[in-house]
Parts: structure tokens; sequence; C-alpha cells
């Protein structure tokens, strides 16, 4: 706190004793009615005893960036003690003086089970059978993931993350932190130990959307390129061994030449690439924006599950780029508003992140494979669902039928691989 020379208030609340000794799940949120953002800072001492130290602070939140009366924003989660006495300091980024609600309850509670997303591409036919058997995924892959950064201390990744202050492209108070939640969510569908597809990955956080998940060309660029350096350090210090990688962009943006022309260098590099297709119900995607369209791009469409049948999440684009879906509405990822949280989220971003997982599982096996023949293997062994009225996509990731070594070692003896493709009449 001592960084923050602004006006604070401090609130002490202590979760009352009780037989039961298990940690409660505690949400604090606040939101300010005027001209000013609010953060939060929680600690087990009283300031009042001394000057705060970064090794008091239990969970912080920065960001009330999209606060509108009514609706708190910056919120933040963790498990209290019974009996022990919390404080929560409110303070803000600038001098201002106003009014401000704080609101300290109960957390909702995880839900447990296989999610629906990892459910489903875990089998080719419905109805689902909440189970999902791919163990220890992606062992050595490491995924770029560019985003809002990711909360690397949450439970669903922890150990998981790189969270390098080179890789920051947006600055600000909020450094490597996740003030938005995006980056968190889409790393726990990737790796996540209970909601990740690859639980061996290593995600690598980029930040280039800042705590609205707003970004510039020049951010994503300079992301791009970082990707890019890094890997050919990387690579080079692991030689002669080869290193699996891919590149997970967790946003669309604007046709941009620049941008286009550095990613072909990862492609290039043999880094294989999986873009979100976007979500503003647009038919003309493919020609909007930037990356979804290069060949070589695995471009990924959002599905759901409507009266037990997959069907096109409505709100997300269309083209006939999109090469592959995965479940991309109400699905359950990670949080950042603290190490337990979690948050059902929709989006073609969160599609992307399964089939992410899905080539890190293919890349752990075939690490040199390039991106041409992973995006061919990736469509030979994914599911297949009748299309609806707005697009020609007709694939859903299926990850339990990945081959090792596709298309370099035999088959046990015995047994074959066989790939069947079947197209449809537009």
């Amino acid at each position: 706190l001592a960084a923050v020379p602004t006006g604070q208030e401090v609130f002490a609340f202590e979760v009352p004793a009780a037989d039961n000794a298990a940690l409660v799940p505690v949400r604090i949120s606040t939101c300010a009615f005027a001209d000013f953002n609010t953060m939060l800072y929680l600690s087990a001492r009283n300031p009042f005893s001394g000057l705060l130290q970064p090794s008091d602070e239990l969970n912080r939140n920065i960001n009330d960036t999209q606060c509108v009366a009514g609706n708190t924003r910056s919120t933040m989660e963790f498990r209290a003690e019974r009996g022990v006495t919390y404080f929560v300091v409110v303070s803000s980024p600038e001098i201002a003086e106003g009014n401000f609600n704080l609101t300290i309850g109960p957390a909702p509670i995880p839900p447990t089970g296989v999610s629906y997303g990892l459910d489903r591409i875990d089998q080719h036919d419905l109805p689902l059978d909440q189970r999902f058997t791919v163990e220890d995924g992606g062992p050595g892959t490491i995924v770029y993931l560019l985003s809002t950064g990711v909360r690397d201390s949450h439970v669903q990744v922890s150990g998981k993350v790189a969270s390098r202050a080179d890789a920051d492209f947006v600055g600000g108070i909020a450094g490597m932190e996740d003030c938005n939640g995006r980056g968190t969510a889409l790393a726990s569908l990737v790796a996540g130990n209970t909601y990740g597809v690859a639980t061996m990955t290593q995600i690598v956080s980029v930040r280039v959307q800042d705590c609205t998940a707003q970004t510039t060309a020049a951010r994503v660029l300079a992301g791009l390129n970082y990707v890019r350096d890094a890997y050919v350090a990387t690579r080079a210090s692991a030689e002669p061994e080869p290193v699996p990688a891919l590149v997970l962009l967790g946003f669309a943006v604007p046709k941009n030449d620049t941008l286009e022309a550095a990613l072909q260098e990862l492609l290039d590099l043999n880094l294989t690439v999986v873009a979100p297709i976007g979500d503003a119900e647009s038919d003309s995607a493919c020609e909007d924006l930037s990356f979804v369209a290069n060949p070589d791009v695995i471009t990924v469409a959002a599905t759901s599950i409507v009266n037990a049948v997959d069907v096109l999440w409505p709100v997300g684009n269309t083209g006939p780029c999109t090469f592959i879906g995965a479940p991309g509405n109400n699905v359950l990822g990670a949080w950042y508003y603290g190490d337990h949280s979690f948050l059902v989220r929709s989006g073609t971003a969160m599609a992307a992140a399964y089939v992410a997982g899905t080539v890190a599982v293919l890349k752990a096996a075939n690490p040199e494979m390039p991106p041409a023949e992973v995006k061919r293997v990736l469509g030979n062994v994914a599911t297949l669902f009748l299309n609806n009225e707005r697009s020609s996509l007709a694939r859903i990731a299926f990850v339990r039928s990945i081959p090792a070594n596709a298309d370099r070692t035999p088959a046990p003896e015995g047994f074959f691989y066989l790939y069947t493709i079947l197209e449809t009449d537009p």
C-alpha cells in the first residue's frame, strides 16, 4: 500500500467461529459512484499497526473501470479462517473524493464434476457421459497466450504459468496481473488441473490487453514479436531436442497487413496458431479480421448443445475460413477474483482455448509436426455435426483420438488408424 499515495478507507470483519472449522469462501466487492476507480486490498494485519508489507497482502483487485451504479465491479475472493479478523482497504489510483459501496458476503462454491466443455471434446456422440479421459496431456508443450495476463497463483494453473515482466505490453499499475479475467479463464481451459484439456502444458503469458480487454495493433505486434524471439531463444537453448509449442490468440483484431506478416513469421518457425473467429455476429469475419483467413491458422468458432444437438453459438462470427468448433457457450473456467474463483463465460476465445489444449496434446507427441499437418490431423479426428444455416462449419474438436506420431509411426500389429472425412453439401 505504500505505493498508493491517495486516500484510503479501512474496514474490519471476521467470519464467526463455529464447530465447522473449514475455510469459508468470501467475496468482497466495491463500486464507486463518482469519477474515480476503487481498488481493494485484503490483509490479516491491521493497517494502523504499521506500514503494510507486500507479504501482508492476501488479495487485491485494482479494476472497477466498468463500474456503474448498482453493479459492483472491483471484486476479490478468498478463503477465510473462522474467528480471524481481516482488514479490507479501499483505495484509488487517483486522488478523488466520492461515495462508494462495499459488499462482503459468501463467495459461490465451485461446481464439481467434469465441465460440459471437456466432456464434449472427449466423445463423438451425444448425450454427454460426464467423463473426461485424457490424463496428463501435453507434457513439455509451451502455449504462448496473448491476452489480459494470467492470475498465476490460481489453484487451476499454479506452477504452470510464466508471467515475465518483459512480456507486458500494456503497462500501468497492473503489471503482469490479470485485471480483467479473460487470460486466467483461457489459461485454465488449456492447462487447468480440473478445467483444462492438457494439464501438463506450460503457459507463457503475454499481456497485450488491458483491464477492459482492449488492445491496439502496436501491442499485438509487440506481443507477436515477443513470442518469436522467446521461442527462438527457447529452441536454441534446448537443441538438439525439439520444443513443442503453439500460440493462442485470446481476441480478434481488425485486418492489418503488418500483424499478418508478424504472424506468418511464427508459422514459419513451426509454431501452430489457434485464433477465435470473434463474437460480433458477423458473416464477414474472414475478410474483416486479421489472422483468421490464413490457411495454416486454426480458426475456431464456438458451439453449444441445444435440445440435445450441437449448434453454433449464435453470437459468434462465421465465415468460410472457420475450420473447427469447440464448446464456447456457458463454459466453466477459472477467474481472477481469487485463487479459487471461477466463472461461467461464453465466447469464441473460450472455444479456441479448448482447441489449443487439444493441439498441445498432439504437439507433445509430435513436437516437430508443422502447422499445416497439425491442422489436417485435428480436422481428420474431429467430431462431425450437422450444419445449421449460418456457416459451413461441420467439426468439433475431439481430443481422445489424437494420434501419437501421426503418419510417421506404423500402428501396432493387429491395428490400423482409419480416418474418415465426410463432406456435407452446403
